[in-house]
């Protein structure tokens, strides 16, 4: 128990340690392992977005200088002010606005999975991206982004065979009948391997969710 609380208050200080170099913008060690962390994530969650691929880059870089302008005012406290989620927040800011430069109606528009309006920045973002129901799409594609990740380091960890059970069973939903007839295992199996494979993602989850505050080897 005291092992455990003291590995908490490890990375904990890691984390906070983290917050503090990025505090100097000319920490380019920092700011790389940032982008390391969240350059994919946000990307992606642009993506889905409705964003061109173009735009989602630009929403990495205009939220790294976001978070960098706005990182002497931010206040590390553990358990009331997520770093993650104050990056989050930065990011849905830097999405909106790429879509507010969306052209406006008879001008040249590129291809989007987004509706715009006439000649009012705010018209032309969606209401629902703009409000409340926006947000929490956002989130959720967060939440999916670092779903992804984990699954990643899952895929590293186990055995082609077993990651390949869990995919069929668990992410395809196939029956555990059909998996074991298709794979030639055993029903016993395909239930194991389901099981030590939820847990481990579980806790891949949270490794990359704390990862995401904190320095690799922290």
């Amino acid at each position: 128990m005291v092992g455990k609380e003291s590995r908490r208050r490890d990375r904990t200080a890691t984390r906070a340690s983290f917050v503090e170099r990025l505090r100097d913008w000319r920490d380019d060690a920092s700011w790389g392992q940032f982008l390391e962390r969240y350059g994919r994530l946000i990307h992606d969650v642009a993506r889905r977005s409705g964003l061109r691929s173009d735009e989602a880059d630009e929403v990495v870089q205009d939220t790294a200088v976001s978070v960098a302008r706005k990182m002497p005012g931010f206040v590390y406290e553990p358990g009331e002010c997520s770093f993650e989620g104050w990056v989050r927040r930065m990011a849905r800011l830097r999405v909106l606005d790429q879509l507010r430069r969306r052209p406006a109606e008879g001008e040249h528009e590129p291809e989007t999975g987004w509706s715009t309006g006439h000649t009012s920045a705010a018209e032309r973002v969606p209401a629902e991206a703009a409000g409340s129901s926006g947000e929490a799409a956002f989130d959720e594609a967060w939440q999916r982004g670092v779903l992804e990740s984990a699954l990643h380091r899952l895929q590293a960890r186990v055995s082609p065979e077993h990651f390949q059970i869990f995919q069929l069973n668990v992410l395809d939903e196939m029956p555990g009948t059909e998996v074991a007839s298709m794979l030639d295992v055993s029903l016993a199996q395909v239930y194991v391997v389901r099981h030590r494979l939820t847990r481990l993602l579980k806790r891949e989850v949270e490794r990359v969710r704390k990862g995401l505050g904190e320095l690799p080897g922290g």
